[in-house]
């Protein structure tokens, strides 16, 4: 009996988080990008990234408090908790900062995490296919140059229905699961 119990608890808490995670995900996909003066649609990673980094940077903060102050093994637990939570929290901040995609009808850039503004034409580009590993389109050309542009952009789905205008491909020939 507790086992069922406890079965369906966990069953509740799946479908909701479940439930969250794909209303999140569906929103951020949905989100239009506004063009600049240039004509040029800016995509950012979703501010969902920022939201979790500040919650990670400040559960760890709390954590190193809540957790009694005292010789070892409590010690090494605090100091855990305040690297993890804050490490990662600060890195989602760092991606949400650092990730830019822009786009016009000529051509489109990149800024990544460790490496400059790449762009390529949109003429230029001989492949279009969507890389599981890092959960991003990849957009190269015959030098191999490559452009990226992350499943959490915001405004994805303007990026696909450019990529379906210029290069004629679909979701499901670039292997988009989203």
């Amino acid at each position: 009996m507790k086992d069922d119990i406890r079965d369906t608890k966990k069953q509740i808490v799946g479908g909701i988080t479940h439930s969250i995670l794909t209303g999140i995900n569906d929103s951020i996909g949905k989100t239009k990008v506004g063009t600049d003066k240039k004509g040029m649609s800016n995509h950012e990673i979703s501010k969902f990234y920022y939201y979790i980094g500040i919650g990670g940077v400040l559960f760890g903060i709390i954590m190193f408090f809540i957790i009694p102050n005292s010789p070892s093994p409590f010690h090494l637990i605090q100091i855990s908790f305040l690297s993890f939570f804050v490490g990662i929290g600060a890195f989602l901040i760092f991606i949400r900062k650092r990730i830019k995609f822009e786009m016009d009808e000529d051509k489109i850039s990149y800024k990544g995490i460790w490496r400059g503004q790449i762009s390529l034409k949109w003429k230029e580009i001989e492949t279009v296919k969507f890389s599981v590993w890092s959960s991003s389109l990849v957009f190269k050309n015959k030098r191999g140059e490559k452009v990226l542009a992350h499943a959490h952009l915001q405004g994805i789905s303007q990026i696909i229905e450019m990529i379906e205008k210029k290069k004629r491909l679909t979701k499901k020939d670039i292997k988009f699961p989203y």
